[in-house]
Order: structure tokens, then C-alpha cells, then sequence
């Protein structure tokens, strides 16, 4: 497969979702210096999970990966692990290259939300 269009593939809208709830708690941490409610952060967890869920399951779909039938007890029990293992079982080497946009992305939006408050 191209880089560029695996490149198109790993910034899908469940990856956008992902960004923006990183903004969102980021944004809210910095308003209020550290000391968000506990609704922000249980909002976040359940938000993330649901946008990994997301992910693995388009991402999937996208690239023809089947997926095992236990993926979905494993992402409900540990969400983020389950995560990676499924970056790197479903794109081997490449799995590394899409680490490392994913950082560079999530460090632009917080910094770009730390500019603007």
C-alpha cells in the first residue's frame, strides 16, 4: 500500500475525536489551573474509550483486518493496551511511523490550545 494513502487511512474522524477530547481536557485543565471536576475527567475516560472503539473498529474495517471476536471484551477491560497491540498487529513496522504522527499530532493540538487560552 502507498504511504500517502496509508497516511489518509490512519487520519480517519475517530482519530479527529480523539484529537479534539485531548484539546478539550487540555483546554479545561488550563482554565481552571489544574482543579477540573471529577464530571471532565469521567467525561474524558468514557470519551476516549468510545473514540479507541471507534477507531479499531473503522480502522478495521478500512484496511480488511478481521478482527477477533474477544477484541471488543478486551477493549471495554483495557482500552488504550488493546490499542496498541491492535496498531501494531494490524500494520507491523508501519505501526511505529503511525506512534509517531499520533504524538506529533497530539503535542500540536496541546500546544496550539495552550496558545490560545
Amino acid at each position: 500500500m502507498p504511504p500517502l494513502r496509508r497516511l489518509g487511512l490512519d487520519l480517519s474522524p475517530a482519530f479527529i475525536a480523539l484529537l479534539t477530547l485531548s484539546g478539550g481536557l487540555v483546554y479545561c485543565d488550563l482554565v481552571s489551573g489544574g482543579k477540573y471536576p471529577w464530571s471532565v475527567e469521567a467525561a474524558f475516560q468514557l470519551g476516549m474509550r468510545f473514540s479507541l472503539l471507534w477507531w479499531v473498529w473503522s480502522d478495521a474495517v478500512r484496511r480488511g483486518y478481521a478482527l477477533m471476536p474477544v477484541w471488543g471484551t478486551f477493549m471495554v477491560l483495557d482500552t488504550g493496551s488493546t490499542s496498541l497491540v491492535y496498531l501494531f498487529a494490524s500494520r507491523r513496522w508501519w505501526g511505529l511511523v503511525t506512534c509517531v504522527l499520533y504524538a506529533v499530532a497530539f503535542t500540536m493540538v496541546s500546544w496550539l490550545v495552550a496558545s490560545l487560552v
